[in-house]
């Protein structure tokens, strides 16, 4: 069987980590073992054992390769030369020199955290797109095979569980340790080996939900920082700058994905949306990827409601939605039921033929379900004009 690209790539990963993970237990050795004082014993086991690991250090480095230009520095500092810089600032007595000097030996320590930290954000993004489609088939699959084994304590033999499990197993290899597993992956785990029906219940009522919102964080999590060009936005200010500015969005930088990608962090910073999630049906007629949300909408005289929300997204700037497409949509829903769709979202960076519009219209004013809310461009240029956190980080501005 040929190897595919993806288990290449998660080959290297897997590699550096292994080394990674050496490296961490190297660092935290040498640091306990460091000299925090002036006096040193040449001849103790403390002084060979430190500088041993030093060379251990250096040597791992060669597997560890750079990622976007970062890199961890060798270790230049053995235990006497420590030592003897500790006893020369004390004669010295300088502060600040001392805790300069301090940072300086905590450095490799501090470096490797930071390549730990990009090492991880990295195997989530090369494993996105993979896991998001496991992710879908677990979420098209669940609804499903609930419904088919609502009762009984009889074990789930059943071909669509034994997928669920596949896919699972699949989803915490391509991750790794980049994922804290502080949600329930343990209990997930442990009720697929046990295989009654109220595991099952259990995956998809609570061990699944728990997972599937640790996967969103760390598979969408970005603090990567968007370029500036000014050292101080006071001199900005004090220029008193003039003129009109745009509000035309560069859509056409943005690729499908990236539409996708934009709507699902829109509806994150939107107040009131909660359990966002970026699913992929493997039987959809498009392979497309939909937005589900829960809309939780408060109430004065009966409290909280909540509706289900799914959002298509359309990244068409050649042609409009038309009224074909909009009623196709409705016809897929029933690949999301159950639970129930509340409210669907047609989300394009274009715009809707009129005879889409009074589709749309005529279906709403009938009062049918789901209700539809169109997004065309001028919408979500409306919604981003409060939100240029999202234009900048899409680039979305010449």
């Amino acid at each position: 069987m040929t190897e595919s690209p993806l288990e290449h790539a998660l080959a290297q990963f897997e590699a550096v980590e292994a080394n990674l993970h050496r490296l961490e237990a190297v660092a935290n050795e040498m640091a306990d073992l460091t000299p925090d004082g002036a006096y040193i014993d040449t001849s103790s086991p403390e002084k060979r054992r430190h500088d041993d690991l030093v060379r251990s250090f250096n040597a791992l480095l060669g597997g560890l390769p750079p990622i976007s230009g970062l890199t961890i520095e060798p270790v230049d500092l053995s235990y006497t030369e420590i030592g003897r810089i500790r006893l020369d600032l004390l004669d010295l007595g300088e502060p600040k020199a001392d805790l300069d000097f301090s940072e300086q030996v905590n450095k490799p320590s501090v470096q490797v955290d930071d390549y730990r930290h990009r090492f991880n954000q990295s195997r989530a993004k090369v494993a996105r797109d993979r896991v998001q489609e496991l992710a879908g088939e677990i979420d098209a699959i669940l609804p499903g095979l609930v419904e088919d084994w609502e009762h009984g304590s009889q074990v789930v033999d059943d071909e669509r569980f034994f997928r669920v499990g596949e896919c699972f197993a699949e989803i915490s290899r391509l991750l790794g340790s980049a994922v804290p597993r502080k949600a329930r992956w343990s209990e997930f785990s442990r009720h697929l080996s046990f295989g009654q029906a109220g595991d099952l219940h259990d995956i998809a009522n609570m061990d699944w939900p728990s997972v599937r919102s640790e996967l969103r964080d760390a598979l969408y999590g970005d603090d990567d920082p968007i370029p500036v060009d000014v050292a101080d936005l006071a001199d900005l200010v004090r220029t008193r700058p003039s003129g009109s500015v745009s509000t035309a969005l560069r859509w056409d930088l943005l690729s499908s994905e990236d539409f996708e990608r934009l709507v699902f962090n829109l509806l994150l910073d939107t107040p009131g949306c909660e359990n966002v999630d970026w699913l992929m049906h493997p039987n959809a007629p498009d392979q497309g990827r939909d937005i589900s949300a829960v809309l939780v909408i408060e109430e004065g005289l009966s409290g909280l409601r909540h509706e289900r929300v799914m959002v298509q997204c359309k990244h068409w700037r050649s042609k409009p939605v038309s009224a074909p497409d909009v009623a196709a949509l409705l016809a897929s829903l029933q690949l999301w039921e159950p639970p129930p769709i509340h409210i669907v979202v047609i989300a394009t960076s274009g715009r809707f033929s009129a005879d889409a519009v009074r589709w749309i219209e005529d279906h709403n004013h009938a009062g049918n379900r789901p209700r539809i809310e169109p997004w065309p461009e001028s919408h979500l240029e409306t919604l981003l004009a409060a939100r240029p956190h999202l234009v900048a980080k899409f680039g979305l501005r010449d």
